[in-house]
C-alpha cells in the first residue's frame, strides 16, 4: 500500500481535527509512523482510514495491515 508521510500539523489540517486527536488515534490504533531528525511523520493514508471508521462509529481494524486490506477492498469494489 502506498504511504503518504506527513507531519502531525499537516495531518490535523487535512483531517480538520486537533493535533492531539492525531496523537490519540496514532497511539490507540498503532498508526504507522517514522521519526526523522526528531520529527515524527505519520502515514496519512492510515490516519484517514482510522478517521473514517471513527466517523462512522465502526470498530477500527487493529493493525495497519488490516486497514490497508480494507482500503484495497474498497478500491476493488469501486
Amino acid at each position: 500500500m502506498e504511504r503518504d508521510p506527513v507531519a502531525i500539523a499537516v495531518a490535523a489540517e487535512r483531517l480538520q481535527v486537533p493535533e492531539g486527536r492525531i496523537r490519540v488515534w496514532g497511539t490507540r490504533y498503532r498508526a504507522r509512523k517514522a521519526k526523522v531528525n526528531g520529527v515524527v511523520y505519520w502515514d496519512y493514508n492510515d490516519l484517514s482510514t482510522i478517521e473514517a471508521f471513527v466517523y462512522r462509529g465502526e470498530p477500527v481494524p487493529k493493525t495497519p495491515e488490516l486497514r490497508d486490506a480494507h482500503r484495497v477492498q474498497l478500491q476493488n469494489a469501486a
